[in-house]
């Protein structure tokens, strides 16, 4: 699947990113396991909401990090490409 910038990125049923508290730390929860991601994963999936845009969590991440968009706009297309290709995130405009 492509993730493009004006993607909105969801994720499917089954599969959610939350904090456990037990641990302090974020999971991201799927049918067969749970995975931890970095703190820069943590701060793209906890801003997938299934309504904003790739772009609009783009513009909060450079405003919140203080980076060029255009940088974070490839990282976070690469992340969110590769989670869509395990089927960990969907883009929401191609679900009926």
């Amino acid at each position: 699947m492509t993730i493009a910038s004006d993607s909105i990125p969801a994720f499917p049923r089954g599969i959610k990113c939350r904090f456990d508290a037990a641990r302090s730390v974020w999971v991201l929860l799927t049918p067969e396991r749970a995975m931890m991601p970095d703190e820069s994963a943590q701060a793209v999936l906890s801003a997938i909401d299934g309504t904003r845009t790739v772009s609009g969590i783009v513009a909060d991440l450079a405003v919140r990090f203080q980076a060029p968009s255009e940088v974070i706009l490839a990282d976070v297309l690469e992340l969110l490409t590769d989670l869509a290709d395990r089927g960990i995130v969907i883009d929401r405009r191609a679900v009926p």
